[in-house]
């Protein structure tokens, strides 16, 4: 187990997703084509280790790093942690900060989301999509999620019982 460092976290890691994102560096090639390991993965959920900056020893958190997320336990700047509702479990925590952090900019930093907009959510069954239809509704956008199969548009419909369905 790692000590706890300054203003971090260390976390016994419970979950941690393999996304898209994580693929695309899951090893580097070096010129004699040797791979270098490589730790993916920047989403986590786990419990805190000790107290420190408003977390109590135990909380469930989720978190997200800059990368090395897959390890048994990580540490992480407080700023980065956040807490986890009882009502989701470790792989729904693990799963959340990245994909609505991207969400979010995507919409209202980017996109400059206003209130009556309306936002057209391709893959909404997927992590990203559902984090985009539930942030675009809550800044008063109508959302229209698209879904590439009957059970992805189910999954969807079901979730996030879009106004706008197709």
């Amino acid at each position: 187990r790692l000590a706890l460092l300054a203003s971090a976290f260390a976390l016994p890691l419970l979950a941690a997703p393999a996304m898209a994102f994580d693929y695309s560096f899951g090893g580097t090639f070096t010129q004699s084509n040797e791979i270098l390991m490589f730790n993916f993965s920047v989403d986590v959920a786990g419990t805190v280790l000790e107290a420190t900056e408003g977390f109590a020893a135990g909380q469930r958190v989720a978190a997200v790093l800059p990368l090395g997320a897959v390890a048994e336990v990580v540490a992480c700047p407080a700023d980065f942690v956040l807490p986890l509702p009882e009502q989701l479990g470790f792989d729904e925590g693990a799963a959340l900060p990245m994909n609505y952090l991207t969400a979010h900019f995507a919409l209202a930093v980017r996109g400059s989301l206003r209130p009556g907009e309306t936002v057209l959510v391709l893959g909404a069954a997927g992590g990203v999509g559902t984090a985009a239809v539930q942030v675009a509704r809550g800044l008063g956008a109508v959302t229209i999620a698209v879904a590439s199969t009957e059970e992805k548009r189910a999954l969807a419909l079901s979730r996030l019982r879009t106004r706008v369905p197709l």
